[in-house]
């Protein structure tokens, strides 16, 4: 409709045919304006105002009366009636980003409203917010790589006032209603993946603009293979390098180190970029390689992986059944060996001393070496020790022993009752058999087997010799190779060496006609068995038997 057409007559106008000389009836009316919104309406009268978030203030309301209008007839005599009077109201808005939304009430529409007044008459001018806020998002950039929880805030203005601002991160939503406007969005139960971040601001009309932009949400960690050396050892000189991959959803970047064992990381950039790191040269000890890959979240994972370099040949530590230097009549001699670190391979050789030694070969056990047939003369035993990376031992451990021949045997005859009767003590010793306080040494002359015969002595001394009873004062092995057992009923002691005492067996005295049988064993030797008989009356008696690996015992 025109802003002509729009004129509206509210109320009928009735033009009466008066009487000359009549007097014509009057009509009045009062206009009533009111505002919604910041604007102002004008008219005849009428200059109604409202602010932003203000009261209305001004000329708001106007009477009308009718007004009396004369005119001359063709007889030139004057005609006269009431005309009503009017007013056309404009609609103007007083505050930027407003516009007029139209007139309620006795008019109506978006242009002028026209009115005249018979009668009293009410209008309202509507103005209504077309500007939507602005509003920046800040805290994240657009492309950024996120985790946990995410900070984001907002900067936001409208013309006639933010009423909220809504964060998000995909679908998760934090609601601000007052300025500084921030949130911090969880991100933990989120997929992995590509996301828009974003700030909506609204306005009491309903009135909202967003800003936003792209965003990775990635709260995992690396994934990292590593191949290459782990728990191993290298000689010295040696070079060890590890492969490396990772998986993740955003960028990565990898760093290295290796440190000695209970030093903290120092990383640095990889030898090989991020696919490989390669380390030369370490000096003896263990070592710790670590690779650090941390994504472009700041997620981190470490991989580890230890190694040692071993540049220190092993040290050999030799026990024999002859000192070096010594000499023996034995013709079958054997040795036992342990070294400085573990896993280590032993090479033996056994030589005449005055010739020039042979090639080292595989020793006759793991830990130990037996040699047999010896003429009389003079020998030298050697042993070496290789690591297991190759380390050899710089000086073998060598020794010397003479062998002799064996001495005619000596027979001792049985010594008689001690004087002063059955209830005497003794002491002493005696090369073979047995007497009062006597020993047996174990003679190596008549074995011919491989490994060599243990060769030890059973002293003892007694007290109280009756037809029932004797009374050990002591009882002790002396001569026990290192590293062998010694055992008997109720007692046993291993890694045994020198001499061993067996007092648990002679708390007692002991019935004529009981034994006490002690058996000593070594890994790389015969064993020796000897065994201790209560005689009625007279002094104990040791027996010797000797025991080949696998053999039966035989006496000796």
């Amino acid at each position: 409709m025109s802003p002509v057409s729009m004129f509206s007559r509210v109320a009928l106008l009735c033009v009466a045919a008066l009487a000359v000389g009549a007097s014509p009836a009057l009509a009045s009316g009062t206009l009533r304006v009111s505002v919604t919104g910041p604007g102002a309406v004008t008219g005849t009268g009428i200059n109604c105002t409202r602010a932003l978030g203000g009261a209305t203030t001004g000329d708001c309301t106007e009477l009308f009366a009718d007004e009396k209008v004369c005119e001359l007839d063709d007889r030139g005599k004057p005609v006269c009636h009431m005309e009503p009077r009017g007013t056309t109201l404009r609609a103007t808005t007083s505050a930027p980003g407003f516009a007029f939304n139209g007139w309620s009430g006795d008019c109506s529409g978006t242009g002028v409203c026209g009115v005249v007044l018979e009668d009293d008459l009410s209008v309202t001018a509507t103005f209504r917010d077309v500007s939507a806020p602005s509003v920046g998002l800040s805290g994240v950039g657009s492309g950024a790589v996120v985790r946990g929880g995410v900070a984001l805030g907002a900067t936001a203005s409208d013309n006639a006032g933010v009423v909220r601002v809504v964060f998000a991160v995909g679908g998760t939503t934090i609601v601000d209603e007052t300025p500084p406007y921030a949130a911090t969005i969880p991100t933990a139960g989120m997929k992995d993946g590509g996301y828009q971040a974003s700030a909506t601001a609204f306005d009491a009309a309903g009135l909202s603009s967003a800003s936003s932009v792209p965003v990775t949400v990635d709260n995992t960690a690396p994934a990292v293979g590593v191949t290459g050396p782990s728990g191993a050892a290298f000689p010295g000189g040696s070079t060890q390098t590890w492969a490396l991959t990772t998986t993740d959803t955003t960028a990565t970047t990898v760093a290295c180190s290796v440190v000695p064992t209970g030093s903290p990381a120092a990383f640095g950039a990889c030898s090989g970029g991020a696919g490989s790191h390669t380390v030369s040269g370490k000096p003896h000890g263990t070592y710790v390689f670590t690779t650090r890959v941390t994504d472009a979240a700041g997620n981190v994972t470490d991989v580890s992986r230890s190694f040692s370099i071993d540049a220190v040949a092993p040290v050999t530590s030799l026990v024999s059944d002859v000192e070096d230097g010594a000499t023996t009549t034995a013709t079958s001699v054997g040795w036992s060996f342990t070294a400085s670190e573990p896993g280590v391979t032993y090479a033996c050789r056994v030589y005449p001393a005055a010739l020039t030694p042979g090639a080292f070969a595989p020793c006759s056990a793991a830990s130990g070496h037996a040699a047999s047939g010896f003429a009389p003369g003079t020998y030298a035993f050697e042993v070496r020790a290789t690591d297991a990376v190759g380390n050899v031992e710089s000086a073998p451990v060598k020794r010397t022993f003479t062998v002799v021949p064996a001495p005619a045997a000596v027979v001792v005859p049985e010594p008689g009752p001690p004087s002063g009767g059955g209830g005497g003590g003794g002491g002493g010793a005696a090369p073979v058999g047995g007497g009062a306080g006597g020993s047996t040494p174990l003679g190596g002359a008549k074995s011919a087997a491989a490994a060599p015969q243990i060769i030890v002595t059973l002293a003892f001394g007694f007290s109280n010799k009756t037809p029932k009873a004797t009374k050990l004062t002591s009882l002790v092995v002396k001569g026990v190779p290192a590293g062998s057992t010694v055992s008997a009923r109720g007692f046993k002691k291993t890694n045994a060496s020198g001499t061993v005492s067996l007092k648990p067996l002679i708390k007692k005295p002991l019935k004529a006609g009981s034994t006490i049988t002690v058996t000593i064993s070594h890994p790389a030797m015969a064993t020796a068995i000897k065994t201790l008989k209560i005689r009625p009356g007279k002094a104990p008696l040791v027996t010797t038997r000797c025991q080949p690996p696998g053999g039966k015992p035989t006496p000796c």
